[in-house]
């Protein structure tokens, strides 16, 4: 399949096949399914393996081979035939994605929404990575020392220095992922104001509150300030720590909470309005990327339509079709883009 720069609308009706489609994008894109975490499940029953490969044009204009290999206990970039890192690879073709499933953002746990963010910085920052994987292996050494039973008996000098050097590398650590998180997030809702403005044209007011077991103190405050104000409170919280067994303060517990008009979506906003923002989230996020990079991701928008009135939809395809790459599906073909520039059917059957 060929596609184009604009609206690529994947139709048809269910079990044809049109997640399956955009899950293979996703996957060349991102090295994983946006559908499910285990490997296994993307190849064939009864295969050993399965593949994905597809060309893609670079802002420059080279084209570059990209495949992707999955067997049930790994997987394998290539470029041009060559194995990948990684690292390398996942700069070469940049997407946002959005699934019915993403409502997690707003309704599931904390977890999701700091995932959401790390991925977003991420696309700004490689290192940003690095930062997150020291983290938690300092998370991992310090919780299993505050569960140890030598601690738990009374703690000797011994295990306090360790915790000591501990907590030293997580404030060091954390409170460059704190930063970059802030940092980002103020990006984020400026890019988010903007395409709520562009997009819906009404007057809902969108906000993101960073939640941080720092407090809001360190909302203003640079780098050091930020590190100088953790190593404050894991000081003070080192009684409770100890006895509750548990590292109580650092970026593993921050969550960022979304306001429209003044009260909390996830308590007060309809479907519809949880979805928009949702996918006005992610439209954002691919802003903040594009001010960085100067080139703009491809959307992959799954059954992104069904929800959305007819006139937010227009809107919405409207606003995309001139600078994005997005691959659409739907179980019908939208009549609002026949007459759009910019814009190719694929139909699709069970």
């Amino acid at each position: 399949m060929e596609f184009i720069k604009g609206i690529n609308l994947i139709y048809g009706p269910n079990a044809a096949g049109k997640t399956n489609l955009l899950e293979g994008i996703h996957v060349l894109s991102n090295l994983r399914s946006f559908r499910t975490s285990g490997i296994s499940e993307l190849i064939q029953w009864g295969a050993v393996s399965a593949s994905v490969s597809g060309e893609v044009t670079t802002q420059e204009g080279v084209q570059k081979s990209l495949t992707v290999l999955l067997e049930p206990n790994r997987r394998m970039a290539l470029v041009q035939g060559k194995r990948s890192s990684p690292k390398d690879y996942l700069s070469l073709f940049p997407t946002v994605t959005f699934s019915p499933d993403d409502l997690g953002i707003i309704k599931g746990s904390p977890s999701e929404r700091r995932s959401f963010m790390d991925k977003g910085i991420f696309h700004l920052s490689p290192t940003y990575w690095a930062d997150l994987s020291d983290y938690n292996q300092i998370l991992k050494q310090k919780n299993a020392l505050l569960k140890h039973e030598n601690l738990q008996q009374g703690p000797g000098k011994s295990e306090l220095a360790i915790l000591q050097v501990l907590n030293e590398q997580m404030q060091r650590v954390g409170s460059r992922i704190i930063h970059a998180r802030r940092e980002y997030l103020k990006k984020l809702q400026e890019a988010l104001h903007r395409v709520y403005k562009h997009w819906l044209s009404d007057h809902e007011d969108i906000e993101i509150i960073y939640k941080s077991t720092l407090g809001k103190d360190f909302l203003e405050l640079n780098l050091d300030g930020i590190q100088g104000l953790y190593q404050t409170i894991l000081q003070k919280m080192e009684e409770k720590e100890l006895r509750y067994q548990a590292s109580l303060v650092g970026p593993h517990r921050d969550d960022m909470e979304i306001f429209l008009n003044g009260r909390p979506i996830h308590a007060f906003g309809s479907q519809g309005q949880q979805r928009t923002a949702v996918l006005a989230l992610k439209l954002a996020s691919s802003e903040v990327y594009v001010h960085h990079h100067g080139e703009y991701p491809a959307l992959i928008l799954d059954d992104v339509t069904s929800e959305l009135d007819p006139s937010r939809n227009e809107r919405l395809l409207g606003y995309l079709k001139n600078n994005f790459q997005v691959f659409l599906s739907s179980t019908a073909k939208l009549p609002y883009l026949e007459n759009m520039n910019s814009c190719i059917f694929f139909e699709l059957s069970p």
